[in-house]
């Protein structure tokens, strides 16, 4: 999302869905995601969570939050296992930090193997959000949420292409901040259906594997 030389790269690929550590299982289609957080304080970060789960829960697709990170640094112990299927890696981390030196025009950044279109690990740059917030009247709360559940819609559909409206288009004007119209913050009825279809067909093709 490119706003005014604040570009969020969102590089994310197709991850299948299952429990993860410490999640609550939800039904139907589902990803697990492991967020790590910074020097956010843990009430504005439940709040951009659960302003993502309910964009994806929206568009049909539950997500599960294992909460990796306290504040004082300590690592959950579910969160050191090797990651299962359909769980992936989300960083809230700081723009200044060394690793995001080559995005410094980025809100967020996930690596992406292209040869398998597969990934595990996105940052989400909270300082960033929250300046560009500034600049608009916007609520850094609610667009860090946004941000996440726009890298989660990558990650699900397997691409980094961006839509022509919605939650997934590449570019949030400073206007639409402001506008902050309901239709602009939401996965269209396209992305919506892709992520149902590709985590049904995944979740299909486990289950062929599982049994040979």
């Amino acid at each position: 999302m490119r706003m005014r030389g604040c570009l969020l790269m969102v590089v994310l690929l197709g991850i299948p869905a299952a429990a993860g550590a410490d999640a609550i299982p939800m039904p139907g289609p589902a990803v697990v995601v492991r967020l790590y957080r910074a020097a956010i304080p843990a009430e504005e970060l439940a709040a951009a969570r659960n302003l993502a789960s309910g964009i994806l829960e929206a568009a049909g697709i539950a997500v599960s939050w294992s909460l990796c990170l306290s504040g004082a640094g300590q690592v959950a112990p579910g969160c050191h296992r090797p990651l299962g299927a359909g769980e992936v890696i989300v960083h809230i981390v700081s723009g200044t930090d060394a690793n995001a030196a080559s995005h410094q025009q980025s809100l967020g950044f996930a690596l992406i193997d292209r040869g398998t279109s597969t990934g595990t690990v996105a940052n989400v740059y909270a300082d960033r959000i929250a300046a560009l917030a500034g600049g608009s009247d916007a609520d850094p709360t609610s667009l860090l949420g946004r941000a996440i559940a726009h890298e989660i819609g990558h990650l699900l559909m397997g691409t980094n292409r961006h839509s022509t409206r919605g939650l997934m288009r590449a570019v949030w004007s400073q206007r639409e901040l402001r506008q902050n119209t309901p239709v602009d913050w939401q996965f269209s009825d396209e992305d919506a259906r892709t992520m149902r279809n590709l985590i049904e067909a995944r979740r299909l093709l486990r289950r062929a594997e599982a049994s040979r």
